[in-house]
């Protein structure tokens, strides 16, 4: 439940004005235990919340006291001065907390009595100069990043609980005694107990440099992942190097189109047998050799808005290797048929439109997710599906999902949907914020184990199965459930 809160828009029905009224609703939060409100804390919007929060009851209270690391809150303001207001009001409420959230800018308005009380600091935004304060906390830093800059001094050697570093070469690798620089960083990195992260942020032509540097120790423990810029077709064997290496790539604004007709794409896997692609290459013909020749399981493609052409086909059918297709950020003009690969068993669309996909029915699939996809309106599921979530996707009135052998169904912000007819194989339910439902047909006669509902307030009465274990409601219609007595097995502290 913990992504429905951040970012969602206040208004009369909100969880945050919900607080400030004395409605039948909040009755509810009486019996919420002190786990559960933790876990609601880190996403109210900032201090003045949470004090509202604070007062609502003992268990309220407690449950920020219980927090060990603190919301920072402060990162969404751009005010210096109430950023930093902020900050102090969370060392103050957060008496727990053994981690600290801040920026490298708040760190000098600490108080000395505050860095005390603080245990671990995870700092965020990349230094660009030495802090007074940053030295005194050094030892209790575990995330940091920095400009790569001979005027920044690093006390690199203090950071003794360090697990995570980000380096940003800031375009500075031919500055003297930068490899000298860089070797004492990663030679103190090797001596740390708990580190296990590294992150480069470099541009293609400073891969050269800096693959030479990282050859020079062993990584046996600590994962390196080169985030790469401005790549071009001359730095590709550099890339085969780092993952001869077994170095993790991430690569933006690259011109690397010639080298998918080419076949060089092995060094661009994410991961063993996986490729991230910008999903303008879906339609080069040597795509689906690439797929073959390398026996790809998994396919990810990403950032076009739009192609060229109003409308596209795309076809994967015989790419008989890829088990798992990813595609994100992707909105064609017109309708756009995609014909893909029987072997699928997962299937995740994030934020695309106008994508139809005509044999959908006939996939295998066992996983199937659609997030933020605007011109869905009704899918033809397999019936082999046991996973399925839909979020912010605007579908019709109906779902029935009758015949599908689904387990577990996620439906999160489908302000349109109005009724669910679950199958008698499902297990787990969730459904958040979908303000038009008013029925969950044939729940009865399901074995249901998990139901978890939030914010459907014209959801109307409920007779559950007595095998229903874990039951949490929040923000519904009062006696929701009208069989509550009957449910036996009831484990879950929550209703």
């Amino acid at each position: 439940m913990k992504h429905l809160f951040r970012n969602k828009q206040i208004n009369e029905n909100s969880f945050y004005s919900s607080l400030n009224i004395k409605s039948p609703t909040l009755q509810q939060r009486k019996g919420l235990e002190i786990v559960y409100l933790m876990n609601i804390v880190p996403y109210l919007e900032n201090i003045s919340t949470l004090l509202t929060f604070i007062f609502v009851s003992r268990k309220c209270f407690h449950s920020v006291k219980r927090l060990k690391i603190n919301p920072f809150y402060s990162c969404k303001l751009n005010n210096t001065k109430e950023r930093i207001k902020s900050l102090k009001k969370e060392i103050q409420y957060f008496v727990g907390i053994e981690t600290f959230l801040c920026d490298s800018e708040m760190i000098e308005k600490l108080t000395t009595e505050q860095i005390d009380k603080i245990k671990r600091f995870n700092l965020y935004g990349k230094v660009i100069y030495t802090a007074p304060n940053l030295i005194q906390i050094a030892s209790k830093i575990t995330y940091f990043s920095f400009y790569v800059d001979l005027d920044v001094q690093i006390p690199i050697q203090k950071m003794v609980n360090l697990k995570k570093l980000l380096i940003d070469m800031n375009g500075n690798t031919e500055m003297v005694f930068f490899t000298e620089y860089i070797i004492e960083i990663f030679a103190q990195l090797q001596s740390f107990q708990f580190f296990h992260s590294l992150v480069i942020e470099c541009n293609g032509i400073e891969l050269k440099k800096i693959i030479s540097i990282l050859n020079k120790f062993e990584w046996n423990k600590i994962r390196v992942i080169i985030k790469c810029f401005d790549l071009r077709e001359e730095h590709i064997t550099w890339l085969n190097e780092l993952k001869i290496n077994n170095r993790i790539i991430s690569c933006y604004s690259n011109e690397l189109k010639s080298s998918f007709v080419k076949l060089l794409v092995l060094p661009l896997y994410d991961a063993s047998n996986t490729l991230t692609i910008s999903n303008d290459v879906l339609q080069y013909r040597k795509l689906i050799s690439i797929l073959n020749l390398y026996w790809l399981v998994r396919l990810d493609c990403f950032e076009i808005s739009s192609l060229q052409c109003p409308a596209c086909r795309v076809d994967l059918s015989i790419a008989n290797s890829l088990q798992e297709f990813n595609l994100t950020n992707t909105h064609y003009l017109q309708p756009s048929c995609f014909i893909l690969p029987t072997s699928l068993k997962t299937i995740t669309f994030t934020n695309c439109s106008n994508i139809t996909l005509p044999n959908l029915a006939s996939i295998h699939l066992s996983s199937f997710s659609i997030r933020n996809c605007s011109t869905v309106q009704s899918l033809f599921l397999p019936s082999t599906l046991t996973f399925l979530e839909i979020r912010n996707t605007p579908l019709k009135a109906s779902l029935n999902l009758e015949l599908i052998q689904l387990k577990q169904l996620s439906i999160v912000q489908c302000s349109s949907l109005e009724s669910i007819i679950v199958p008698l194989s499902i297990q787990t339910i969730c459904v958040y914020w979908c303000d038009s439902l008013t029925t969950i047909e044939k729940i009865f006669q399901t074995t249901v184990n998990k139901l978890d509902l939030f914010h459907c307030m014209r959801l109307k009465p409920l007779a559950l199965p007595i095998t229903v274990s874990q039951l949490y409601i929040s923000f519904c219609q009062n006696s929701l459930i009208n069989n509550i007595t009957q449910l036996t097995n009831l484990t879950s502290p929550l209703y």
